[in-house]
């Protein structure tokens, strides 16, 4: 789905957390406004917010079950973007220049025509 960025957003972790299928994480607590993401380490030790369905909880550990990066986006207002997934109230997105991320499903809306 084609969208357009109706308001800006900026990335607020600059080394976001990544892992692959497979991959144990040490969880933490829930997010308070995104219930559906909970604080996570990898092996990396990068910690991040990932969507509690992309992981197989097991007390206060975690595996993920698909590969998965937090990168957020960094854009203005009136950015055009494809939605590809959404994932606890986010939208993963690519932008025209291929850039691939994360942006809060409140900050974009579907573009017209």
């Amino acid at each position: 789905m084609r969208a357009v960025v109706t308001r800006a957003h900026r990335s607020a972790y600059p080394e976001p957390i990544a892992g692959k299928a497979g991959d144990t994480l040490a969880l933490g607590q829930r997010d308070d406004e995104w219930p559906a993401f909970i604080w996570a380490k990898a092996a990396s030790g990068r910690e991040g917010w990932v969507p509690d369905a992309f992981i197989e909880i097991s007390g206060s550990s975690g595996t993920l079950t698909r590969d998965y990066v937090a990168r957020e986006l960094t854009l203005s207002e009136g950015a055009a973007v494809e939605v590809l997934e959404e994932a606890g109230g986010w939208a993963w997105c690519r932008t025209d220049d291929g850039e691939l991320g994360w942006l809060p499903l409140t900050h974009i809306a579907p573009a017209a025509g």
